[in-house]
């Protein structure tokens, strides 16, 4: 207590003042870093590990996309999606849309366990299986087909 009184109570504030900028600004983490608008795919669960911005309407094949924060191949390795868009986000276990039909995400959701996700068949929710670190191509847009 006696150091306390001897340091003062304007150098506590003070030092206080000096760290709450930095937390202020620090950059957002997981699911909080996918942009308004935007469809967001995390390497880990939890929206963990590299993420990339699916800013194409459709990807065919994931053996040609990296993720945008590691030079990190997509092929089968997506494990948690961010859809911040108004758009239905599909992926499919195969590339050109082939494959398991599809894992879907509705507009303004998220699924932060691939393990555990919708799927459609003919546009129809079937229930839950696991994608986790399976997918080989998306499309955000149009209907669940």
């Amino acid at each position: 207590m006696a150091m306390l009184a001897a340091i003062g109570l304007p150098a506590i504030v003070a030092a206080g003042m000096a760290i709450a900028p930095a937390a202020a600004n620090a950059a957002p983490a997981g699911a909080a870093s996918c942009p308004q608008g935007a469809v967001c795919a995390w390497y880990d669960i939890n929206f963990g590990g590299p993420m990339r911005i699916l800013n194409q309407p459709e990807m065919t094949n994931f053996l040609f996309d990296n993720y945008n924060t590691a030079n990190v191949n997509m092929n089968d390795t997506i494990s948690s999606i961010v859809n911040n868009s108004d758009k239905m986000f599909r992926g499919w276990v195969d590339h050109d849309f082939q494959g398991l039909f599809n894992v879907g995400v509705v507009p303004h959701t998220q699924s932060s366990d691939l393990r555990n996700a919708r799927y459609y068949v003919g546009g129809v929710f079937q229930g839950f299986h696991d994608f986790n670190d399976q997918l080989s191509s998306e499309r955000v847009g149009g209907v669940i087909s």
